[in-house]
Parts: C-alpha cells; sequence; structure tokens
C-alpha cells in the first residue's frame, strides 16, 4: 500500500504521470457514454419493431381498464353508501341523533300550526272589521 502523501510525480498512480492519468480517465469516460448509448439504441430498437410488442392505440394510451380491474363507479358508490349505512346503525350516538331531529322536526311543525292559525284569525278579524 502506498502511503498518502505519495504523489503521481514521486511515482504514484502505477507508474503514470499526471497527464497519462487524466487521459485514461478522459478514455474510459468517452467508452462508458458510448457503450450506454449504444446500450439505449439497441433498446429503442428492439422496442420500435411492431411485431415484437403491441402498441396502444392513442385513444387507449390512457385507459387504466385495459391493465387493472376496475370496479364500476356505480357500484363502487353503492358499496360506499352501503358501508356508511351499516356504520351508521351500530354506532348509538347517531341514532340519538336521528331520534331528536325528527322529534325537533315534529314538535316545530306542531309550533308553526300554531302560528298560522293565530294569523289566520287575525287576518279574519280584520276582514270583519273592514267589511263593517
Amino acid at each position: 500500500m502506498q502511503p498518502a502523501n505519495e504523489t503521481l510525480e514521486d511515482g504514484g498512480g502505477d507508474g503514470r504521470s499526471a497527464e497519462n492519468q487524466a487521459l485514461m480517465q478522459l478514455l474510459s469516460l468517452v467508452i462508458t457514454l458510448a457503450l450506454s448509448g449504444v446500450g439505449g439504441l439497441a433498446c429503442g430498437l428492439l422496442l420500435s419493431i411492431r411485431t415484437l410488442c403491441d402498441p396502444l392505440d392513442d385513444s387507449s394510451l390512457f385507459d387504466d381498464a385495459l391493465f387493472f380491474n376496475l370496479p364500476d363507479e356505480a357500484e363502487e358508490e353503492e358499496e360506499e353508501e352501503e358501508e356508511l349505512e351499516e356504520e351508521d346503525l351500530k354506532d348509538p350516538t347517531i341514532i340519538r341523533v336521528q331520534s331528536s331531529v325528527q322529534q325537533t322536526a315534529a314538535s316545530m311543525s306542531a309550533e308553526q300550526r300554531e302560528e298560522e292559525e293565530q294569523v289566520n284569525k287575525g287576518v279574519r278579524k280584520i276582514n270583519s272589521q273592514s267589511q263593517s
């Protein structure tokens, strides 16, 4: 193992000079880029052959149903509603709230009927006074 303070001029780098080492690294970079380019071109050519790959039409490029099992939207909504109803039936607070809302609606309708009767009595009284 070479000491850490040994430089290329002192005989480090397998006997290469700094210029030779830089050229070797540059050459390895060019070879790496050339091989990756050739590999990419070969892959692209293979994929462009229509008999190997069945290409999709433009209209079906973004259609997930070709590759995945998708439920219908109507079925999804029905299932969600059923799940919510089942959860509501299990939750006692929702049942209490529903019954109190029904009671409030019933009591408000009775109050509204009383108000309507009073208004009608007042209208009849005014009408009878204006006729006399």
